[in-house]
């Protein structure tokens, strides 16, 4: 949600979030928060992004509610957006370990296409053909 996004970049070590559903097997679905951290080197060791990770959750705990906790964390470097800078949630929703810190290569999208055209997909997905 926009208010946990907004939330999220009132912290100081946080210099972009973004918010989304993750399955969960227990509680059906968790909050999936994929941060920029203001300072990159900050998450880049393991204790570090697992520090960083907590003060996140007990920041939004504290501001907003325990029900809003992310139970899942990842950092990135940056985050997917669109030509217009809106972030690309579906993209992150699909693939929350792919890098969006280098651009698609053609290949990339080559892959996306057939699989997006591949019938069988749409049958799945609930299309008669």
């Amino acid at each position: 949600s926009i208010e946990l996004e907004n939330l999220a970049v009132g912290h100081p070590a946080v210099a972009e979030a973004a918010v989304v559903a993750a399955p969960d097997e227990v509680r059906g679905e968790v909050i999936h928060a994929f941060v920029v951290p203001a300072d990159p080197a900050a998450a880049g060791e393991a204790d570090d992004a697992a520090q960083l990770t907590a003060q996140l959750q007990t920041w939004v705990k504290e501001n907003y509610g325990a029900h809003a906790d992310p139970r899942a964390v990842t950092f990135v470097q940056s985050l997917p957006k669109t030509p217009s800078g809106k972030v690309q949630r579906v993209a992150l929703f699909q693939n929350p370990g792919a890098n969006f810190d280098k651009p698609p290569t053609v290949a990339d999208v080559a892959a996306q296409w057939e699989q997006i055209t591949d019938l069988s997909n749409a049958e799945k997905a609930g299309f008669k053909l």
